[in-house]
């Protein structure tokens, strides 16, 4: 089945968008962390790398701070979180349908085709998020949600990675006092049940990125040849309904911003590992959030896409000390946009709602250029 439309229809994008950005703020209000994917997926590989080779793992001081000495890369957040996803796409999918084996893939090129591309997108998603320190969900959504000045540049270098490619690969897809929240989870529910708020946030997440098309690579590279904008609408629906849950519950006395994971800048290497997951992000049609739901629904694509991200990660991890320097550098901490800017969180917060709305007006205009529709949504 290679049409973009399938019997079943997938969310509206703007639900779909509004309903993961609560799911963020929950993530945010109960947890303090928003969501993630590359980073659990990262420590999986190293937990791996650990078994097989654990002196080569001591001996690097990026593989050592997860899996050195005692230390298991596996009682992390992030791992719970990325079980999660894969059961709440695996939930969606089966609700509507979807859980079979096939391959998503444009109908100019064959299923194997389609399986090199995804596992070189992989490679290239795994290294970039990575050196990005996040990826499209840890990044992109969590960070963008609470204003990180390093998260809106990696995003937009994402998009600009993605829209500099597609026209060369375009065969592969066309035709105050202490807040009520964040919680002490381990503290009040144990770390067993703290494990399973994880999982539970997972669920949701990979649930609704399901649900809203996610798992169908197509639908994602249709972003970069305008013909349809769920990326950007769910995307930018999810950070807007985020953001303003988040900054009005610190403004009521709910949750403490301060206490909340804001994603830290480290402006270039975020740019250039942007720039590296754009590329990736077409030629591999998923990210590491969306691959999860794609391999959950037994998408052939998605799992040679997800086994190439294994192998960007490793690779990552073994070349790291070598551009160390970089990696570390043009570090500016927890930087948000009010600060960038000199303005009043209130009034960036309303910008940012009117970019969201700017975006969405403006891609639709190039939509009906392009094509002389709007979106089918």
């Amino acid at each position: 089945m290679n049409e973009l439309s399938d019997k079943i229809r997938y969310w509206n994008p703007y639900v779909g968008g509004t309903l993961l950005g609560v799911l963020l703020f929950l993530s945010f209000f109960l947890t303090s962390h928003g969501l993630g994917a590359s980073g659990g997926v990262n420590r999986i590989a190293v937990a791996v790398q650990d078994l097989v080779v654990p002196e080569h793992v001591d001996k690097s001081p990026y593989l050592a701070q997860m899996a050195g000495g005692d230390l298991d890369p596996l009682r992390h957040w992030i791992v719970l979180e990325v079980v999660g996803v894969m059961l709440g796409g695996f939930a969606s999918g089966l609700l509507r349908g979807r859980v079979r084996l096939q391959t998503y893939h444009g109908p100019q090129i064959t299923p194997r085709t389609r399986w090199a591309f995804a596992f070189a997108g992989g490679i290239l998603m795994g290294y970039g998020a990575r050196l990005a320190r996040g990826c499209t969900s840890g990044q992109a959504l969590s960070g963008g949600a609470v204003l990180s000045v390093g998260s809106w540049a990696f995003m937009f270098a994402v998009f600009a990675g993605g829209y500099a490619l597609a026209w060369f690969v375009r065969r592969l897809w066309q035709p105050g006092a202490k807040a009520m929240a964040p919680f002490d989870l381990v503290a009040i529910l144990g770390v067993t049940g703290s494990y399973l708020v994880y999982l539970g946030i997972g669920f949701g997440f990979g649930f609704i990125l399901e649900s809203s098309g996610f798992g169908d690579s197509r639908k994602l590279a249709a972003q970069f040849y305008f013909r349809e904008l769920r990326v950007l609408k769910v995307m930018f629906t999810a950070i807007v309904v985020a953001m303003l849950l988040v900054f009005w519950a610190s403004a009521l006395g709910l949750l403490d911003y301060d206490d909340i994971m804001v994603k830290e800048t480290w402006l270039w290497p975020g740019i250039v590992g942007g720039l590296i997951m754009g590329v990736g992000f077409i030629l591999g049609g998923y990210c590491p959030g969306t691959s999860l739901v794609s391999v959950a629904t037994l998408k052939v694509d998605g799992m040679f896409f997800l086994l190439g991200h294994v192998v960007g990660v490793l690779a990552f991890g073994e070349s790291v000390g070598y551009i160390n320097e970089f990696w570390n550098s043009s570090h500016m901490g927890r930087f948000i946009l009010p600060e960038l800017f000199g303005l009043d969180t209130g009034v960036v917060v309303f910008l940012v709602v009117c970019l969201a709305i700017a975006m969405f007006l403006g891609f639709s205009w190039i939509q009906r250029i392009i094509y002389g529709r709007g979106d089918p949504e």
